[in-house]
C-alpha cells in the first residue's frame, strides 16, 4: 500500500506538471485534481458503506492475546520522524538546488518531484521483496541507511555539473520539448535517484522490523505512518 500511494503520486506529479498545467493552466488543473479527489472520496465512502453491510462484524481480539511489537521497537519507532524530516527537508533542498540548475521552469520542477518519488516507488518495491525473504530486517535497514547518507552526498555533489551538462542539450537544434521534458528527468534523476531508493526502503523494513505479528500490521503502520509524516513536516520548517 505504501508503494502503490507514492506511485499514485509520481503519476499525479506527472500528469499535472507534464500536461494539464501546460495544457489547461493552473486554475484547471486545481480545478481536475479537487473534482478527482471528491470523486475518489465519495466512491471510497460508498464501498464502504456496501461493505459494512454485507460483511459481519469481525470478532474483538482479548487484549491478553494480541501480539504486541517486537523487542527494542520503540527506538525505530522514534527513528521514522527523524527519517521522515530529513527526506523531506532534503526533497525541499534538491528541490531548490536542482532547480537552479535545470532552470524555474514547470517541467524542470515536475521532473525533479516525479524523480524522487519513482525512487520512492523503487526503494518500497524493493524493500517489500526483501522483508518477505529475509528475517534480518534491523541489519539490512542499517545498511539502507548508510548507503542513502552516501548515496545523497554523492547526489549533491553532482549537482554543480549539471549546468554544463544542460546547455550542451539545449545547444542541440534538434531538441524539442519532449526532449528537453526528458533531459530533464534524467539529469535529476542522477542527482536524486540513487538516494531516494534507498530511502525509499526505510519505512517498509522499520514496519518490518517492529511488527511481531500480522494482526496487528494495521495498527502498526498507521502509528509508524503517522509519525514519519509528522517528522516530514517539521523536516519542511527546519530546511
Amino acid at each position: 500500500m505504501y508503494t502503490i500511494n507514492i506511485a499514485g503520486a509520481a503519476l499525479g506529479a506527472a500528469l499535472a506538471g507534464f500536461y494539464w498545467i501546460p495544457n489547461y493552466g493552473h486554475r484547471a488543473t486545481n480545478t481536475i485534481a479537487v473534482v478527482l479527489d471528491a470523486l475518489l472520496g465519495a466512491v471510497a465512502l460508498c464501498a464502504g458503506l456496501l461493505v459494512g453491510r454485507r460483511e459481519p462484524a469481525p470478532a474483538l481480539i482479548p487484549e491478553a492475546s494480541r501480539p504486541t511489537l517486537r523487542p527494542g521497537a520503540k527506538p525505530l519507532i522514534a527513528m521514522l520522524a527523524f527519517t521522515g524530516a530529513i527526506a523531506m527537508g532534503l526533497q525541499v533542498l534538491w528541490s531548490r538546488a536542482l532547480g537552479t540548475a535545470l532552470g524555474p521552469s514547470t517541467y524542470a520542477f515536475s521532473a525533479i518531484v516525479c524523480a524522487y518519488l519513482v525512487g520512492l516507488v523503487l526503494g518500497g518495491t524493493l524493500a517489500s521483496f526483501v522483508a518477505d525473504r529475509f528475517f534480518e530486517h534491523r541489519a539490512i535497514l542499517s545498511v539502507v541507511l548508510a548507503t542513502a547518507a552516501l548515496l545523497t552526498f554523492c547526489g549533491v555533489a553532482w549537482i554543480d555539473d549539471l549546468p554544463l551538462i544542460l546547455h550542451k542539450i539545449v545547444l542541440d537544434k534538434s531538441l524539442t520539448p519532449a526532449g528537453l521534458i526528458r533531459a530533464d528527468f534524467f539529469l535529476a534523476a542522477l542527482s536524486v535517484l540513487p538516494a531516494t531508493t534507498a530511502m525509499g526502503a526505510v519505512f517498509p523494513l522499520t514496519v518490518s522490523a517492529i511488527v511481531a505479528s500480522q494482526t496487528t500490521l494495521g495498527a502498526a503502520v498507521g502509528r509508524a505512518y503517522a509519525i514519519n509524516t509528522i517528522g516530514s513536516i517539521a523536516g519542511c520548517f527546519l530546511s
